[in-house]
């Protein structure tokens, strides 16, 4: 299997810095450039991250995807390769926010970088926290969604969206 070109938004996160460890380590990554707001040497990363972090095939950028234009940008490569995979992590995660911040945070952002993926033809992966069901035992696919946290609602809207 031929080693892939990661665009890996919201990537100094816990899940993304996971992503880019496993990827390294499991010999899957010809090249990964994560893109955030925080940079690795502020986000308290362990010493195994921040190896990882600091390997070549690694490149950080930061932006704020809520921008379009920067959102645009993250997809350009200076080298022009085309990536082949884009997972996003990115979004707002913080408790206690308002609604116009999660809109802003989680709907505008992952459709923004959404769209500039299919218009790229480059598969997206959207991550979420999981929050779509309370019910205390363990669910199926077909079981009916019930976001309970003002986070999972948005990343709800978010998977309901189609694009052509």
């Amino acid at each position: 299997m031929p080693k892939s070109h990661l665009l890996l938004l919201g990537g100094t996160g816990f899940i993304g810095r996971n992503i880019v460890y496993y990827w390294l380590k499991e010999h899957k990554a010809e090249s990964i450039v994560v893109v955030d707001k925080v940079p690795p040497e502020l986000a308290w990363m362990n010493q195994d991250h921040r190896d990882a972090f600091n390997d070549p095939r690694v490149q950080f950028r930061s932006a704020n995807l809520i921008i379009p234009e920067a959102c645009r940008e993250v997809f350009d490569r200076s080298d022009g390769i085309k990536f082949d995979l884009v997972i996003n992590c990115a979004g707002e995660t913080r408790s206690g926010q308002s609604e116009a911040v999660y809109q802003d945070g989680i709907l505008k952002l992952s459709l923004y970088c959404a769209r500039e993926a299919v218009k790229r033809k480059i598969r997206f992966i959207e991550l979420s926290s999981g929050n779509m069901n309370s019910l205390n035992r363990m669910h199926r696919e077909s079981d009916p969604v019930a976001p309970w946290t003002s986070v999972a609602k948005w990343k709800r809207r978010v998977s309901i969206i189609t694009f052509p």
